[in-house]
């Protein structure tokens, strides 16, 4: 991942209340339980014309950090697969 962006420059940083954080460096390093919220940009990246949706709104670099995240996410998860 080459874009990186400080967390606090996320547009729901004040009221997120999600443990995890695409924009953190240390994400890897976090852990959270099933019942925590999910970071809504996470969310909204995986659907349908995300990507247009995130560039129409001036945000393809959060688009970029965050589908790089979901695609690393599927990529282990497809791994972990017998």
């Amino acid at each position: 991942m080459s874009t990186v962006i400080a967390p606090s420059a996320c547009p729901k940083w004040e009221r997120c209340n999600a443990p995890l954080c695409p924009l953190d460096p240390d994400l890897f390093k976090r852990m959270m339980r099933n019942d925590e919220p999910v970071c809504y940009y996470l969310t909204e990246a995986v659907k349908p014309d995300a990507e247009a949706i995130f560039m129409g709104r001036g945000r393809t670099e959060l688009f970029e950090v965050v589908s790089a995240l979901t695609r690393i996410f599927h990529e282990s998860r497809s791994a972990e697969q017998p």
